[in-house]
Parts: C-alpha cells; sequence; structure tokens
C-alpha cells in the first residue's frame, strides 16, 4: 500500500509563483509535521523530493519510525524557469494565456512542461510504486508537492492529463491519502 502526503505549509507569501524553487518551511512546520506523524501508519519507507519542504517531513516520519527515507528527484515540482520566485500578477497576461491555452506542452518560464511532469513521475511510479500499490503488508510513503501528487492520483485512478486539476492536496496531514494504483488489478 501506498500513501501521498504533500509537504507542509511554505514560507512563502500568497500569489508568488514557486514550483522547483527550494523554500523554507512556515513558523508552523513543527505543530504540522506532528499532526501529519499522527495520521500516517506503519511504513516500510518514505520517498520524498529533494526540496528541503518535503525533506524535513520524510526525515521526521522515518526517524520516528525507524525506516530508511530515499529522495527522489523525478518528485520535485514542477519547473516554472524564469516565473519562479515572481508574483503571478508580474508575469506577463500574455505568457500566462499562452500557457495555458498549451498546458500540456508549454513550459511555463522556460521551465518543464506538464508532460515532462507527468514522464518523470509515471516513470518513477512504474518503477518505485508499483510493487507496494501490490502488497498488502508493506507500505511507503510519498512525501512530494502538488504536481507530482496530482500526476499519481490520475495515474492510479486511471484519470487522463486533463483531468490533473480536478484533485487538491492540502498542505501536512489535511492531504495525506492512500493511493490505490488501478493498473496493478487490470488483467
Amino acid at each position: 500500500m501506498v500513501y501521498l502526503i504533500r509537504h507542509t505549509t511554505p514560507a512563502i507569501e500568497a500569489g508568488v509563483c514557486y514550483g522547483r524553487s527550494d523554500i523554507a518551511l512556515a513558523d508552523t512546520a513543527p505543530d504540522e509535521i506532528a499532526a501529519a506523524l499522527d495520521a500516517i501508519p506503519d511504513l516500510a519507507i518514505v520517498y520524498s523530493s529533494p526540496a528541503q519542504r518535503c525533506l524535513r517531513l520524510a526525515e521526521a516520519v522515518a526517524a520516528a519510525q525507524g525506516i530508511d527515507h530515499r529522495t527522489d528527484p523525478r518528485l520535485q515540482e514542477i519547473d516554472f524557469g524564469g516565473w519562479e520566485g515572481r508574483r503571478w500578477d508580474d508575469i506577463p497576461v500574455a505568457d500566462i494565456a499562452r500557457w495555458d491555452a498549451q498546458l500540456w506542452d508549454h513550459p511555463p518560464g522556460g521551465g518543464e512542461s506538464f508532460r515532462d511532469l507527468w514522464q518523470r513521475v509515471a516513470e518513477f511510479s512504474d518503477e518505485v510504486l508499483r510493487p507496494f500499490a501490490e502488497a498488502a503488508d508493506r507500505h511507503a510513503l510519498v512525501v512530494s508537492h502538488h504536481g507530482p501528487l496530482r500526476v499519481l492520483h490520475c495515474l492510479g485512478s486511471g484519470l487522463t492529463h486533463a483531468q490533473l486539476f480536478d484533485t487538491k492536496f492540502g498542505f501536512g496531514a489535511s492531504g495525506l491519502r492512500r493511493w490505490v494504483d488501478t493498473r496493478s488489478t487490470r488483467v
């Protein structure tokens, strides 16, 4: 069984574009991490994005449960390129409209397209998570960002990339959910 959880609240003001940027956590992190530790079941391993906002939670879980923790760059958030760290209101409307018209293939700010995000997360899913999805007695946790978690949800649920934005993950324990990989039950 696999569980998915988003990092706790980042220390960044609302309205700022951040994806791959390595943002610190808000002052509420200790309380949010404690709440997550209470909600997470017994695990065999924790996988995490290498971003510090994911590592703090992943390391806390691994330490509390006495298990291994591994980082995987495929779990990083989408790269917004030159838009990273800028206020959304400061990004030219025409640039956002061009991205919105071609969300799947257009890399925002010259960064990474959603197609690229989907492909790298699917590779991680197939390579790393599939054995856990099929095991009833070994549990894994993925600590990541909104984008990769949405992709994992779509992949496991048999949804298309057009449904990527239909699911939301809250920060920390509020976003914890069990991941069911429907692909493993297909004949």
